[in-house]
């Protein structure tokens, strides 16, 4: 039972890892993002920013087809994990923090914001068919970088990426395929068994 649930963690590994050592590096350089804004203002930056992804995450699917394709290819990976409410978000919480530690903590204070959306989008790939999925990480990229030079931290892009996060993994537990006991039961009812 415990190996199963370590199973499920191991498609994030890379990102935990790039975190770790996103963390180090946050904390032996101690990077200035600029003039820290007041813990509120931080908060309602980072939802703005993540509401702001949704939204244009969820017009893309609407409406660029190359978009779909790969949050679908996602979906159906995810999908296959399983995930329980509890991972969906531990693993929203790691990912994000991990992610932005690197991403915005290490390497946009060296590299700048365009550059470190550039590599987020690069480590973050779809298939050719699905580029627009690996714009859309770019712009995010670009947009959490923002999130962190105009709070002056890390608060902001951690919440915006845990909001994206975590809706995903949610919905894609939400939206997960009847297991085989509904199966049964259904195909019991429409033959008339009780």
């Amino acid at each position: 039972m415990r190996s199963r649930r370590l199973r499920r963690y191991l498609p994030f590994l890379p990102s935990v890892g790039l975190g770790v050592v996103g963390g180090v590096w946050v904390w032996i350089s101690k990077p200035d993002l600029g003039v820290a804004q007041p813990l509120w203002l931080q908060l309602l930056l980072g939802v703005a920013t993540g509401a702001g992804l949704l939204l244009g995450g969820w017009l893309l699917e609407k409406l660029v087809p190359s978009f779909g394709e790969g949050s679908n290819l996602i979906e159906r990976m995810l999908r296959r994990l399983r995930l329980s409410r509890f991972d969906a978000l531990l693993l929203a919480t790691l990912t994000a923090v991990g992610e932005e530690l690197l991403f915005r903590g290490g390497l946009l204070p060296l590299l700048g914001v365009p550059l470190q959306a550039l590599l987020f989008a690069l480590l973050h790939p779809a298939p050719p068919r699905a580029w627009v999925y690996t714009a859309y990480t770019g712009v995010a990229g670009l947009a959490l970088g923002y999130a962190a030079v105009g709070s002056g931290g890390l608060l902001a892009p951690i919440v915006a990426h845990f909001l994206v996060n975590a809706q995903g993994l949610l919905s894609v537990r939400r939206r997960r395929p009847p297991g085989p006991v509904q199966v049964r039961s259904r195909q019991a009812r429409s033959s008339g068994e009780q």
